[in-house]
């Protein structure tokens, strides 16, 4: 059976932030993607899978607007694939794709 996401009902669990560092720097995850815009999009589109549109084509969505709107790759850590990782994390439900990068990932809990 693979692993998933699990959250708790505790209205802290889950509240945690990503840093990567990139060299001297240290970069938060908010500051290169939208997190806030991000789940408020993940809030639409499951509207529009209660109303009965296709997974499929709403995955698809979500993964281009992902790729095109939320993620400001001029401001991610230099040789951070963020598109990758979230790709990895979301889809395949992997949780070591939160840290497979050549940078160093820390989660502040």
């Amino acid at each position: 059976m693979r692993r998933e996401y699990e959250l708790s009902t505790h209205f802290a669990c889950g509240m945690a932030t990503y840093v990567f560092q990139d060299g001297e720097k240290t970069i938060p995850m908010p500051r290169f993607v939208d997190v806030d815009g991000f789940f408020g999009y993940l809030d639409e589109k499951a509207v529009d899978l209660r109303k009965g549109s296709s997974k499929y084509a709403v995955g698809l969505k979500l993964l281009y607007r992902l790729f095109t709107k939320f993620v400001d790759k001029s401001k991610a850590p230099k040789g951070l694939n963020v598109s990758r990782i979230l790709f990895d994390a979301l889809l395949k439900h992997d949780y070591y794709a939160l840290g497979s990068s050549n940078t160093t990932v820390c989660s502040l809990a």
